[in-house]
């Protein structure tokens, strides 16, 4: 690729240290405060999920570790589904709402409105995904064959330091397919996993994806499924 992009800090320091040639920042926006906003939170939280790592508990402190960055960068439109009279539905239209019809003798639909949300800061959200893509590139070899926000795979040993928040740890061994960005195929002799982000794959009409499916994907073939 060559041309311009949008980087925050992190990557910034890094493409400047490795850069083969010289590094022209056009323009820029400066977060003036900074700190580690996060630290109580994830430290507590972290802490409770290992008390019941594989139970309810853990689960409930995984979603909330894993999406509170996200929360910053969030867009402001909001979706729900409602039953509501003609009249309502129009008048939503008239003040700017995006309405789309789901079941129109029950009056059910679907409604997107935009409400700013108090808790938005871009500067948190790209500087925490920044830092985890510069992190995500120091761990690239000729082996690595795919990555995704939290994740890298390659053919190769991947060096890791001790597990702790922050770190790769070792996680799936085994064959694998890919089709594209988030659609892919792992499996080895006791699991299988399957990543199809948009795509129903689990049975729900009839349609189910599987590693041979996606395979013959990747070979050219099409999978059709009408919803």
């Amino acid at each position: 690729y060559d041309g311009s992009g949008v980087y925050f800090t992190n990557e910034i320091q890094r493409l400047v240290e490795k850069a083969d040639g010289e590094v022209t920042v056009i323009e820029g926006i400066l977060f003036r405060e900074s700190g580690i906003v996060f630290k109580n939170y994830v430290e507590t939280l972290y802490a409770l999920r290992m008390t019941d790592k594989n139970g309810a508990l853990g689960d409930v402190c995984k979603l909330m570790l894993n999406s509170l960055y996200g929360k910053f960068g969030q867009k402001p439109e909001r979706q729900k589904t409602l039953f509501a009279s003609t009249e309502n539905i129009k008048q939503r239209i008239r003040e700017g709402a995006k309405v789309k019809i789901v079941n129109a003798e029950n009056n059910i639909f679907r409604v997107v409105e935009e409400h700013s949300a108090g808790f938005e800061h871009v500067g948190i959200a790209g500087t925490i995904t920044s830092e985890a893509r510069a992190r995500l590139w120091e761990t690239f070899d000729a082996g690595t064959v795919y990555c995704d926000t939290d994740s890298v795979h390659t053919t190769n040993t991947l060096k890791t330091d001790a597990i702790r928040i922050g770190c790769l740890k070792h996680e799936f061994s085994g064959e694998a397919c890919y089709a594209g960005k988030k659609l892919y195929a792992l499996r080895n002799t006791e699991h299988t996993k399957v990543r199809a982000k948009g795509i129903r794959i689990g049975g729900e009409f009839g349609c189910r994806l599987d590693f041979d499916g996606l395979r013959s994907v990747v070979d050219g073939a099409s999978i059709v499924c009408e919803f």
